[in-house]
């Protein structure tokens, strides 16, 4: 089949959205990627416009030059207008040239949420080098690891993971190594913030020419076979590439993915079309998401193109969340599930509330319909008019792909995929796309699609056909509304059945006073593996003691819908949910700890 021009395929979806809306009659193909029903839900120029190519720092640029005096950051009390940080953009990409930075090359940036990590990435990007985002807190082997695949020369981090840093230099040869603190853009008139400076033992760096200074370097240390790795990139593939950003996903195998300038730019484009009659410039947002992560990454460049006011820290206290949006009143609140969970603990936002609150958004992990509807709930208590922005995006889709726009959208969705991508549903089996309603695997499309990942036999194994496997089910319905039920490689066999945990954890979440669930493999002398059940309740049914009724409907619940061995042997009515640096669910180790407590004593759970 002949590929569409460009044109062509404006035309094609301009029908396809007046279809999907009813303006025009005809039959539809019953395959969501190729009706894209979703579209009807947008208004025709987000299918017309064109973007202009253009690197994220041109993008930039073009969108906050022209008001030098707007406030872009608070950070401490600090305000930094559009103006200072162009300018300091500017000063940075100096510094960058003077190392020996040139482009095409990768430079580490292992910095939290700070001012600093917006002047060297935009900078990197003027000069036409790459900033490869790694988190800071990684252990040496991942950063070492990080920064071989992705041919880092250079490093810039925070002082305070110096150590790990000279750990990895005596076996990875950086070119050179800066250094940073996260106060150096905080001002001086708060005595706690001073008095830690004064104790600094970078003191000479925070006051000084503090990242670029070569007194405070390791030194220039010959490489050994780098630079011939180095020419072995094919720079005409890569031309457009902005950033490298690190992922784990469910499996904890840390994977480079290559983000381009285009991608970035038409993922922070298209959010017009799902904020635009609510967020207005000025409006004030919180974002705890460091710039490691793709999503931060992308909400980073979203918030600054926006002119939004941005109270930006650079280390988020997950129980202390709701006690900030508390004491901060942002307009925009970005978080994960985990975040929202704290803050519904918070007294002093119970108290204040959030009466200016405009936007809630949450992404990062699945929600189950009981704790969407909890949360709503809560913050509707509190003031807050709209339901939470449910969010649902992959690192390699720049963090985000499609967004629930509040009460627009039926509960448990994940609203309509943005504009300029593109979603199907595959059967596990045969991989046909499935019609709507069918749960399947969920197999993303669109500008805002990686340029692969720094292993090629990695991108090998996940794209198909220029689409990405995400190794996440779901289904979509007839509207184009996308719904996201578990992940693909959370199954086990348990006898001779396949246990697939998301459906297992769907039914379970379905009953009532159930709020939260999670559900792991642990061994079984007979059966190999059995489920086990980690299961929050809501507090009435705990202080009524009614654990035992709950466990008699989730049975036969179960038993309805799915095969009896799917049916959790072990059940944990006192959960302690644990999360990954970017605030997922950690599987794997609720799995490694279920598995443990039952090789200890198997008095403290119920037993089928």
């Amino acid at each position: 089949m002949r590929k569409l021009t460009h044109e062509e395929e404006k035309l094609r979806k301009l029908y396809l959205r007046d279809l999907a809306s009813g303006k025009i009659q005809g039959p539809p193909t019953g395959k969501a990627s190729i009706d894209m029903p979703w579209l009807a839900g947008y208004p025709e120029e987000a299918i017309t416009d064109d973007l202009e190519v253009k690197t994220i720092y041109e993008y930039l640029y073009d969108s906050i030059s022209d008001e030098p005096d707007c406030v872009l950051i608070n950070y401490f009390g600090r305000e930094i207008t559009a103006g200072e940080i162009l300018e300091e953009i500017d000063k940075t990409a100096d510094y960058l040239k003077k190392l020996g930075v040139k482009s095409g090359d990768r430079v580490a940036l292992g910095l939290a949420g700070m001012p600093e990590a917006i002047y060297c990435i935009y900078a990197l990007n003027k000069l036409g080098a790459i900033a490869v985002n790694v988190d800071p807190r990684s252990n040496v082997d991942v950063l070492e690891k990080d920064m071989r695949r992705s041919y880092s020369k250079y490093y810039i981090g925070l002082d305070s993971t110096t150590s790990n840093i000279q750990v990895v230099q005596n076996h990875y040869h950086l070119k050179d190594v800066a250094i940073l603190s996260p106060l150096r853009s905080a001002p001086d008139n708060k005595l706690m913030i001073k008095f830690i400076k004064g104790l600094s033992r970078f003191k000479e760096i925070i006051d000084g020419n503090y990242s670029f200074n070569k007194k405070h370097q390791y030194g220039t240390i010959q490489h050994s076979n780098l630079e011939d790795n180095y020419e072995t990139f094919d720079y005409e593939n890569e031309k457009d590439l902005a950033v490298i950003v690190h992922t784990g996903g469910t499996t904890g195998v840390h994977k480079g993915v290559k983000i381009s300038n285009y991608a970035l730019n038409r993922t922070v484009h298209d959010h017009n079309y799902l904020v635009d009659d609510v967020v207005e410039v000025g409006d004030s947002l919180y974002n705890p998401l460091p710039p490691f992560m793709s999503y931060g990454m992308t909400t980073l460049h979203l918030s600054l193109c926006k002119k939004l006011y941005m109270y930006m820290i650079p280390s988020s206290n997950l129980k202390k969340f709701g006690d900030e949006i508390s004491r901060l009143q942002p307009n925009i609140i970005y978080g994960g599930p985990i975040h929202y969970e704290w803050a519904k603990k918070s007294s002093k936002l119970k108290e204040k509330g959030l009466p200016n609150t405009k936007i809630i958004v949450s992404g990062g992990e699945k929600v189950g319909i009981q704790e969407e509807r909890d949360n709503n709930k809560f913050f509707a208590s509190i003031g807050v008019q709209d339901d939470v922005y449910n969010g649902y995006g992959a690192s390699e889709m720049c963090g985000v792909f499609s967004v629930k726009k509040g009460k627009s959208n039926s509960v448990g969705s994940v609203g309509y995929p943005f504009p300029h991508n593109n979603v199907k549903i595959c059967d596990l089996t045969t991989g046909e796309e499935l019609p709507y309603g069918k749960d399947g695997e969920i197999l993303l499309q669109g500008d805002s699609l990686m340029l692969g990942y720094t292993d090629l036999e990695e991108t090998k194994k996940v794209i198909q056909d220029n689409w990405f496997v995400s190794g996440d089910l779901g289904h979509i319905n007839q509207n184009g509304e996308l719904f996201v039920t578990g992940r693909k490689k959370r199954q086990f066999v348990s006898g001779v059945d396949k246990v697939y945990v998301p459906s297992v954890e769907n039914v379970i979440e379905s009953v009532p006073s159930v709020q939260k669930c999670v559900v792991v493999g642990v061994p079984d002398d007979q059966l190999r593996k059995v489920p086990y059940a980690y299961i929050q309740l809501d507090q009435e049914c705990l202080e009524q003691h009614l654990e035992g009724a709950v466990e008699d409907s989730i049975r036969k619940a179960i038993k309805k819908q799915l095969p009896e061995t799917s049916i959790p042997k072990y059940f944990d009515y006192q959960p302690k949910f644990k999360y990954n640096n970017n605030g997922k669910i950690d599987f794997i180790t609720m799995e490694k700890e279920a598995t443990q407590l039952l090789a200890q004593s198997q008095k403290v759970y119920r037993k089928q």
